[in-house]
């Protein structure tokens, strides 16, 4: 059956300073897409979206995204995922980027406590150096990773890069001219402070 916007019923379960919930309730505040926040933790990918009868999507953040993003195309921002072949490739491209070479070093960079912690640090941060390069290139000739447009390639930096420009010795790495320009305009998205808002209300009742 398919379900229109009026009869679907989503549900996002999870602490909101977790980055992949974070990223999911983001995304759902930049689609306008009514939820019932359910705090507590069933494990790292435990961002859950939830039909009416049954479970949908699946544990993880940014396929969930994109789903919400396909399910409700529109409503809210309607450039988030790409309105035509050529946005959504540019867009994908970059969640790859984001996904496969800066979550793992930033998440080690910000949290890691393993074995040889300090040099796995060390080398994730050199590795996020190298790559903020590349971003502030590409920043210089667009206002936003993927065009011009703010889309799931800049939301799912959100988080990590909330953590990074938090902590002393990494700010910065997004010091530079379009990466400050960057960061300053995304984190002043409604979507991003209401967020911002329910982390601070969740951490002051634990």
């Amino acid at each position: 059956m398919s379900l229109s916007p009026s009869t679907f019923n989503l549900k996002v379960s999870g602490i909101p300073t977790n980055t992949d919930v974070a990223r999911v309730m983001t995304c759902l505040f930049e689609k306008d897409v009514e939820f019932r926040h359910i705090p507590g933790s069933i494990g790292r990918k435990f961002a859950v979206v939830q039909e009416i009868g049954k479970i949908d999507a699946c544990y993880e953040s940014r396929h969930i995204c994109k789903y919400v993003c396909e399910k409700f195309s529109e409503k809210g921002n309607r450039e988030l995922y790409g309105r035509n072949p050529l946005a959504k490739k540019s867009i994908e491209e970059w969640m790859k980027m984001e996904e496969e070479r800066f979550d793992s070093p930033s998440n080690i960079v910000t949290s890691y406590k393993g074995v040889n912690s300090i040099l796995m640090k060390k080398m994730s941060l050199e590795e996020l150096g190298e790559m903020m390069e590349i971003y502030e290139n590409t920043l210089g000739k667009s206002r936003y990773l993927a065009g011009d447009e703010f889309t799931l390639a800049d939301l799912f930096h959100l988080p990590s890069v909330h953590n990074l420009v938090n902590i002393t010795h990494t700010a910065p790495l997004f010091a530079s001219p379009n990466l400050s320009r960057w960061w300053n305009d995304i984190s002043s998205r409604h979507s991003w402070k209401k967020l911002l808002q329910i982390r601070q209300e969740y951490l002051k009742r634990n």
